[in-house]
């Protein structure tokens, strides 16, 4: 069960080695972005530069990662089913917390620094912008995360994207940009729009590349 799996391994399970990748030297302008599309559930826009990765969740079945640049993203469906099963009812804010307490948990340090409700291509959408720290081989790395959690009908979503504290602005409008890109498929599929079920938009500055994923690692 993903939810218990979350609770057990907590974010100590994301690979954080990444983080010493960080460097000061690099711009984010000019990102050009790539369509990703997991599985037969939801489709969003990255950075073209971030590649598949396996280290950074056991259970997430969207992992990408820039290193180079310092930069990573997971993603986490969780049936609404397979929680009525454990006669568990959450709202959207409920599990958003939930989602939250989590990630903190995992941290030495942690400070929300916003909470926004808002709507994502006709899906609920709670983004909280999140700081931390964690100390890592006697050395203290600042974190910024964005903690994305969506609900449809049938499922809620997690997307966790961080990056380091030095690159918050930089990172932030990346953030923002995968969060308006998500779409769950079966939405997406329906509206009106060009052949790719895009609805016929998509972020300004969004490439043409595209990979499938499977939806599960």
């Amino acid at each position: 069960m993903k939810l218990y799996t979350w609770v057990l391994k907590t974010l100590s399970a994301i690979s954080l080695i990444g983080l010493f990748f960080f460097t000061s030297c690099f711009k984010f302008e000019g990102v050009r972005y790539k369509k990703i599309i997991v599985g037969d559930k939801y489709q969003l826009m990255i950075p073209e530069t971030m590649q598949k990765s396996t280290e950074l969740h056991e259970y997430a079945n969207l992992q990408f990662s820039d290193e180079q640049q310092g930069y990573f993203l997971i993603g986490i469906d969780e049936p609404k089913d397979g929680l009525r099963d454990l006669q568990l009812y959450y709202q959207l804010e409920d599990y958003s917390h939930f989602v939250t307490r989590i990630v903190t948990r995992g941290l030495d340090t942690a400070s929300v620094s916003s909470v926004t409700s808002h709507e994502i291509n006709g899906l609920s959408c709670i983004s909280t912008d999140l700081f931390g720290a964690i100390k890592i081989k006697e050395k203290l790395l600042e974190v910024y995360y964005r903690l994305m959690v969506l609900e449809s009908q049938s499922n809620f979503y997690q997307l966790i994207a961080w990056s380091n504290r030095s690159r918050y602005r930089q990172f932030h409008s990346i953030a923002d940009e995968i969060e308006c890109s998500f779409r769950e498929l079966q939405v997406a599929m329906i509206m009106p729009g060009d052949s790719t079920g895009n609805g016929g938009t998509q972020p300004a500055s969004a490439g043409s590349a595209a990979e499938t994923i499977d939806q599960h690692p």
